[in-house]
């Protein structure tokens, strides 16, 4: 039973999630550089691989819905962040461990510039888009201290990694936008997590990643 669990989470995984990274400016300036006209976007991005179909359906033009969580992990000592954008019926959801350096250079910087930016690779394709949407909490301070007090967890990447295979199920977030209901998900777990890491989290019995209720931050 749990090989059997372990090969559905793992599929599911393959369809609608990924592993990102953090791309820091002197390389985002480089591969955005042959695009004439950029949208409003900080300094630095998280970048993942994504299905075509995702860049088609974040729009720019339609109305774009960002929410903001936060989540202890069971020892209390990281802090992950889900970083929900929503475009008509399709959400990508973000999952950042707040102990990470280089979570924690992009998000100061999405704090000093008031935008979550997010650079995609167009699968099969040579192409890339980015994004960037508001980054304007109630508390923006509240954040800093998560990000200041954060350590690494005991359970290491598991939490990131569950709430990440949680995040790619359309029903585990409900709907932004009213009248929209989520028909499409993307889930990137952002950082700087190794393949190693992320096959041992997957591993595990699944378990609550936080053994907390979810905190609002937007």
């Amino acid at each position: 039973m749990k090989a059997l669990f372990h090969a559905i989470q793992t599929a599911n995984l393959l369809r609608n999630a990924r592993i990102g990274g953090i791309i820091a400016p002197d390389q985002l300036r480089s591969e955005l550089g042959a695009v004439k006209e950029l949208p409003p976007i900080a300094n630095f991005a998280i970048e993942a691989s994504v299905p075509n179909w995702l860049i088609e359906k974040l729009d720019p033009r339609l109305p774009m819905a960002p929410h903001y969580q936060v989540f202890p992990t069971l020892d209390r000592r990281d802090v992950l962040l889900l970083a929900t954008l929503q475009c008509a019926n399709v959400q990508l959801r973000c999952v950042m461990q707040l102990s990470d350096p280089k979570v924690q250079d992009f998000l100061s910087d999405a704090l000093d510039q008031g935008l979550f930016t997010v650079l995609f690779y167009i699968e099969n394709t040579k192409q890339n888009a980015v994004l960037g949407v508001p980054f304007d909490l109630a508390d923006p301070q509240a954040l800093r201290r998560h990000m200041k007090e954060a350590k690494r967890c005991s359970d290491g990447l598991a939490p990131a990694v569950q709430l990440t295979n949680l995040a790619s199920h359309t029903l585990f977030q409900p709907s932004l936008i009213a009248g929209h209901t989520v028909d499409d998900v993307v889930a990137i777990l952002a950082g700087t997590p190794t393949a190693q890491e992320v096959n041992a989290a997957l591993g595990e019995e699944p378990q609550d990643p936080t053994g907390a209720s979810r905190t609002s931050l937007h």
